[in-house]
């Protein structure tokens, strides 16, 4: 949900939604990709009944006021940025670290990092540069023995709560690049 009362949706039908709450309707869209894959045979192992390439769906979204991006994730690991004024314009970035399709991706409260959950086991967190608005890769934690399916973050940023699909719950502290075995 954006400050505006704005909801934005993905799906496994190569399409980006954007809603307005209050009046239920539909606002603006875009295309989760319009390339063609190379390999054609490459297979995700998201569950999923469409017959839309992989690099066409996507499980998670959300975005950023502050750096005016959005962020989609498509079934094959790919984390799209993309401008949250115009979701068919070129990305503004990609980040290629997850393995596999990333459930969950979460701004931390005061928007200067991006945490991404991907179903190969990695809570994936980036700081954004606030003046620059580039994003870089500061921790690849693997402490999961299941996909993360939540990120929660404290109100100062400082620490995030992630849980996994065999219920584990662990505490990442973004300061010291460690999860914390006792929680925040």
């Amino acid at each position: 949900m954006t400050e505006d009362d704005k909801v934005i949706t993905c799906g496994d039908d190569n399409r980006i939604m954007m809603f307005d709450a209050e009046t239920k309707q539909f606002v603006k869209g875009g295309k989760i990709s319009d390339k063609k894959m190379k390999d054609a045979t490459r297979k995700s192992n998201a569950s999923t009944a469409s017959q839309m390439a992989p690099n066409k769906q996507a499980r998670a979204v959300t975005f950023s006021k502050k750096h005016n991006h959005l962020v989609l994730c498509n079934n094959l690991g790919k984390v799209s940025i993309r401008s949250l004024d115009d979701f068919e314009k070129k990305p503004v970035k990609a980040l290629k670290h997850a393995k596999q399709w990333c459930e969950v991706a979460r701004y931390s409260p005061c928007e200067n990092f991006l945490a991404v959950g991907s179903h190969d086991d990695h809570l994936y967190v980036y700081s954004v540069d606030a003046e620059s608005h580039e994003y870089t890769l500061i921790t690849t934690e693997h402490k999961h023995s299941s996909w993360i399916n939540a990120i929660d973050w404290t109100a100062d940023s400082k620490e995030l709560r992630s849980s996994s699909g065999d219920y584990e719950v662990l505490y990442f502290n973004v300061e010291s690049k460690a999860f914390d075995p006792h929680g925040s």
